[in-house]
């Protein structure tokens, strides 16, 4: 199967701008109207290095936020509840 030529493909600014990438798409067998999709980018470009960097961003875990670093909430909620008036 061959691949598409490449088009502009945006994922909008907070995404991380515009790549322009060339994909290939199949029928999945026994799956009726499901299609798999995969893109890539050649290799040297920016769009690849862009792509290497948000594969490694989502890669991420956020951190745990633990008790100390809960924020201003979290020190409302150790309080005892003020007594009915």
């Amino acid at each position: 199967m061959a691949w598409s030529a490449p088009r502009p493909l945006s994922e909008g600014p907070a995404r991380g701008g515009e790549l322009t990438l060339g994909y290939q798409s199949m029928q999945v067998a026994g799956t009726p109207g499901h299609r798999l999709v995969t893109y890539c980018a050649e290799p040297g470009t920016p769009d690849h290095d862009a792509m290497i960097l948000l594969d490694l961003l989502g890669q991420q875990r956020p951190p745990k936020r633990t008790h100390a670093h809960a924020g201003p909430s979290a020190a409302v909620a150790d309080k005892p509840a003020s007594p009915p008036s």
